[in-house]
């Protein structure tokens, strides 16, 4: 009964221990073996992060020769695939790079309800600078309308106008009202 207590019950750690009573690991034991491969796998990570970066800018690259070159010899679809290809490669380098330090720079929930609160107020003011914008080109047509009177020009000018004032609309009032819902 006293043998079987003794192995229920949680043993001293052996081995070689340092002047503030921390375990050395050897090279023999778990931890030895622990700490080698943390150290590992730490060298692996950045080296396959540094290989993704790398092929991101080599893929980066090649679509802006595609691109020239789509454009020097008027290749349409080829010059999609570049701009799509440029645009990918630009996006997913900025996700690699920029997700690590925001997830890293969260440390409780009120720093993402800051996070999503200033996103929502920046979404907020960049829709009503486009709006206004919007607004001034509406009365930009408006104008030309009435300088030489072209049909196309007045139902630019109405269409750029009512989408201004929906736009100016919805970002002032649409996150009060969702957030009474």
């Amino acid at each position: 009964m006293k043998m079987l207590l003794l192995n229920i019950l949680p043993q001293p750690p052996t081995g070689n221990f340092d002047e503030n009573n921390m375990l050395i690991p050897d090279e023999n034991s778990l931890d030895g073996l622990y700490s080698n491969l943390t150290e590992l796998g730490a060298k692996g990570t950045e080296k396959v992060f540094s290989w993704g970066i790398s092929a991101i800018t080599i893929l980066f690259l090649c679509a802006v020769i595609m691109m020239i070159m789509a454009i020097l010899f008027r290749n349409g679809q080829w010059q999609k695939f570049a701009q799509t290809t440029m645009l990918w490669s630009f996006l997913s380098m900025i996700a690699i790079r920029a997700i690590p330090i925001v997830v890293l720079s969260f440390r409780s929930e009120l720093d993402v309800d800051d996070a999503f609160s200033t996103a929502l107020i920046a979404i907020s003011q960049i829709t009503i600078f486009i709006g206004l914008t919007a607004l001034m080109l509406s009365l930009l047509f408006r104008f030309a309308y009435k300088l030489i009177e072209h049909p196309e020009y007045h139902r630019w000018s109405k269409n750029t106008l009512n989408i201004s004032i929906m736009m100016i609309f919805f970002a002032l009032i649409g996150p009060y009202i969702f957030a009474m819902m």
